[in-house]
């Protein structure tokens, strides 16, 4: 979201300055790589406009005469949280790994972001006999940004991570729908019908 201006100066064989608007091809302003935005493109000058994360070089070019930088873009503030994946579907008994990640004004992740204190994680939308897939939503032991959950209850629900930023007090929330179907089969039950209810033993 950061701007920057850039300044040409065109320079003869003998390092004297020509003014730009004087050059016979007027200066073409290109990005290598379209991560940002280049506007007010005038002979002399133009402004980038950062818009994603990455690296590209910018070139100027006046007939056979090129001139290039290179612009690195760093991701900005944090804004908001984001959990991955999103949207998930597993069957009961597996393992999913969740990972929470810092997110830019332009979307972009901001890696190494450090969230301390550490985040909160819950599972939200399960019944209450399912306390014991909350006991298995536990750190990952490669990284505290993540969180390894083995649900053994079928239903919907969602993964919540809560982290409140202690220099501005503000609360930071991230959510991630999970639906979880029925595992592999394990046994078979008979059941005695009475009247098409089951029969009480």
């Amino acid at each position: 979201g950061d701007t920057q201006e850039f300044r040409l100066t065109a320079v003869d064989a003998f390092g004297n300055i020509i003014n730009a608007t004087e050059l016979p091809e007027k200066p073409n302003w290109s990005l290598s790589n379209p991560i940002g935005e280049l506007t007010d493109t005038a002979s002399e000058k133009g402004i980038y406009t950062a818009k994603q994360v990455g690296t590209t070089r910018l070139t100027v070019r006046s007939g056979a005469v090129v001139a290039s930088a290179q612009i690195q873009i760093t991701p900005g503030a944090l804004v908001s949280l984001k959990i991955s994946p999103e949207d998930i579907s597993i069957p009961a008994g597996d393992t999913v790994e969740f990972r929470l990640s810092g997110v830019d004004a332009q979307g972009n992740r901001v890696e190494g972001a450090d969230l301390t204190p550490e985040p909160t994680w819950r599972v939200i939308g399960f019944s209450p006999e399912s306390s014991k897939d909350h006991e298995t939503l536990e750190p990952s032991p490669e990284d505290s940004h993540q969180r390894l959950w083995k649900p053994e209850r079928a239903g919907k629900g969602s993964i919540e991570a809560r982290w409140m930023d202690t220099q501005t007090g503000k609360i930071f929330t991230a959510q991630a729908a999970v639906q979880v179907a029925a595992g592999k089969l394990s046994s078979l039950e008979i059941q005695l019908m009475d009247n098409g209810r089951p029969q009480r033993t």
